[in-house]
């Protein structure tokens, strides 16, 4: 046999994936048919929080972890200082409100990283049984965990575009308030 310059290395081919026995797919099929996820309420409830972290970026505006009489007091300090008075501006309030809300997460998001300690072995050992076991947090011998860079680098760029996004909301509210009351608009200085 000759060797062609652009052959690939046989050592390097994945080998053809073997084909499924008729049995096994059929089992595999019945398996499906009784794994049909969460079906009360409260389960499907439950199930929706699966890709809860954080909550910087939640659509949800009150986590499970939060109080909505708070949430509820701190609209409504927004909304009498903001007074909206046409029904875009009420939009704009809730945007502002929701974003502010979301911003007021971000420091316990912070926190919440550096503190996961109790999770670190079981982390751990789940990382090293997927063979990842260099991607989560680390203990050195003075008991300090270090965790990715990048977990608080994100929740760095998340603050930065919910402050962004505050912002622009305000200039919009600010506009609006100012059309609807005939008066030149005078802007909020951007960064």
């Amino acid at each position: 046999m000759t060797d062609t310059p652009n052959a690939p290395d046989p050592a390097l081919v994945d080998p053809a994936p073997a084909t499924v026995s008729a049995r096994k797919r059929a089992a595999n099929r019945a398996n499906a048919q009784r794994s049909t996820g969460p079906r009360t309420a409260a389960g499907k409830a439950h199930s929706a929080l699966n890709a809860l972290v954080h909550g910087v970026l939640s659509r949800r505006m009150v986590l499970p972890d939060e109080d909505p009489a708070e949430f509820a007091a701190f609209a409504d300090q927004w909304r009498a200082h903001l007074a909206p008075g046409s029904p875009v501006e009420d939009y704009l309030v809730v945007q502002i409100i929701g974003v502010a809300w979301r911003l007021a997460r971000v420091a316990g998001a912070e926190a919440a990283i550096l503190r996961r300690r109790p999770q670190r072995t079981v982390l751990a050992e789940l990382l090293a049984e997927e063979g990842r076991a260099g991607s989560g947090p680390r203990e050195d011998d003075s008991g300090i965990v270090e965790f990715p860079a990048d977990a608080l680098a994100n929740i760095s760029r998340y603050e930065t575009h919910l402050e962004r996004r505050f912002i622009r909301l305000l200039r919009e509210l600010e506009h609006a308030q100012a059309v609807r009351a005939r008066q030149p608009v005078h802007s909020v200085d951007s960064e």
